[in-house]
């Protein structure tokens, strides 16, 4: 039996290397430099074959237990239905119009395909390996196919992809930056976007992925990235913040756990990083989220490394902690506002979350998240909460978000999205979409509101100086009577 039938690996080989008995296992000095040149060349043939398949074009999620071929006589037997937004046929492998969600339908089959494309990729090349992708079908299974672009939950690879594909789409806007390193090595990246200006700018931070298994956080920051790139030529508003701000944006900030998220049904739920216990404890990972050096241990946290509130062995005992303080810090003056990503429970929380400390600007803090979360209702009537964690969910401590405060970053809150308890972690794909509407909004509400309080009170005080300047320069030139 190989490692397909046992794991799901689906290309397994084992390599026999030369020869082929005459000198055996003692194979003379001088042929080990040449059987190494051409196994490598067959192995590199395996392996470019695998990347091009899962990353060329496509990048698929496939749920199937029976591996099967379907023809084009097959496809062209079937009845295609549409979702109502768009009408759909297909012809030789494509889907005619973006945005559909289609499906093929035989005898106790059913096959779903959510097709979105972007820029790279033709309106017309939806389904151009649709043999490819419907291959690993059982009978009634559900499969759900997602092309790089598309927007639902991304996993690891697809986000990387589509970070590196933002950078190459919009050169003039999108850069990209790796200010630390996951416990288990992988980059922590963020990415920059802004109009290049001679002039000082603000910034706007907002990071998602935190804890691992709150997927539609990841969606949200790549949602809101696809918004603001898609606006900012044509909407004059959103130029201008272009202009005087620069978004600091980290699609998954753990990046360790979100990967072990996505093994399988039973890694799903991880919240924690990667990093081994200490002390003897045999457990894994600390909560980041209680990492931060703001009141650190003191509420609403574990000593328990098993625990998944544990805080970890000493304030910033985590690398991924270290980066985003590093970062803050290095920026607090520039930076504006702080955004952090969650879910669940529908809420906006304004710091602290130790129930005896209050930020300086609470009530500016209630006022504003009050104005996001009613820009959030107008959207789809949903309800977010606005209050400090003590009020509105629990205490604690150690949070990224009372960091930023506790630093001086003016405006810092954390979002709870969808829902409130119903899915909680695992929102159904049809609420992704909706979900990231409404937050879009109430982040935007934030942002707006940090940034013309900013700007228009910079534009007033240089006109008032101006003006005074004027009218002393005037006066010294009359003469009094």
């Amino acid at each position: 039996m190989n490692s397909f039938d046992v794991l799901g690996i689906p290309f397994s080989f084992t390599f026999e290397l030369r020869d082929k008995g005459k000198f055996s296992f003692k194979l003379p000095e001088d042929q080990i430099q040449p059987t190494c040149e051409e196994a490598y060349q067959g192995a590199m043939s395996i392996i470019t074959h695998v990347h091009d398949k899962t990353f060329t074009s496509a990048a698929f999620t496939v749920r199937a237990m029976l591996w099967t071929t379907l023809t084009t006589e097959w496809l062209s037997s079937t009845t295609l239905l549409s979702n109502g937004r768009c009408s759909g046929r297909l012809v030789q492998w494509k889907v005619m119009r973006e945005g559909c969600l289609v499906a093929a339908q035989v005898t106790g089959l059913r096959i779903k395909a959510k097709l979105s494309e972007t820029k790279a990729h033709r309106p017309d090349a939806g389904l151009e390996r649709f043999s490819e992708v419907l291959t690993g079908l059982d009978y009634n299974a559900e499969v759900t196919v997602n092309r790089v672009g598309a927007f639902g939950s991304a996993n690891p690879g697809q986000i990387s992809a589509w970070m590196e594909q933002m950078e190459k789409d919009h050169p003039d806007v999108v850069s990209s930056m790796t200010y630390g390193t996951t416990y288990e090595k992988r980059n922590i990246t963020l990415l920059k976007i802004g109009l290049n200006s001679t002039l000082p700018k603000k910034a706007i931070w907002m990071d998602c992925g935190i804890h691992a298994r709150e997927w539609i956080a990841p969606a949200f920051c790549q949602y809101f990235v696809k918004e603001i790139l898609g606006l900012y030529k044509t909407d004059p508003k959103m130029n201008e913040l272009f202009k005087n701000l620069d978004f600091y944006i980290t699609p998954v900030l753990n990046m360790d756990g979100y990967i072990y998220s996505w093994i399988d049904n039973t890694t799903r739920l991880w919240r924690k990083s990667r990093s081994p216990g200490t002390d003897g404890c045999t457990c894994f990972g600390t909560d980041l989220n209680r990492n931060f050096y703001a009141n650190w241990g003191m509420v609403g946290i574990s000593r328990n490394c098993c625990s998944e509130v544990y805080n970890g062995q000493s304030p910033l005992s985590e690398s991924e902690a270290v980066a985003v303080t590093d970062f803050l810090s290095a920026n607090r003056d520039q930076l504006l506002c702080f955004l952090t990503i969650h879910s669940y429970g529908q809420l906006i929380l304004v710091p602290y979350g130790h129930p005896n400390i209050s930020a300086p600007n609470y009530d500016e803090l209630m006022e504003v998240g009050l104005a996001a979360a009613k820009a959030i209702k107008a959207v789809h009537g949903m309800d977010y909460t606005v209050g400090t964690s003590p009020d509105v969910l629990y205490a604690n401590s150690g949070s990224s978000r009372d960091f930023a405060r506790l630093i001086g970053i003016p405006f810092s809150f954390t979002f709870e999205l969808r829902d409130k308890g119903d899915f909680g972690f695992k929102l159904p794909e049809d609420q992704i979409q909706p979900t990231c509407e409404e937050a879009y909004q109430g982040a935007m509400s934030i942002i707006t509101y940090a940034h013309d309080k900013t700007f228009t009170s910079a534009a007033f005080t240089v006109t008032a100086t101006l003006w005074t300047t004027l009218t002393a320069a005037w006066l010294s030139s009359t003469t009094l009577l």
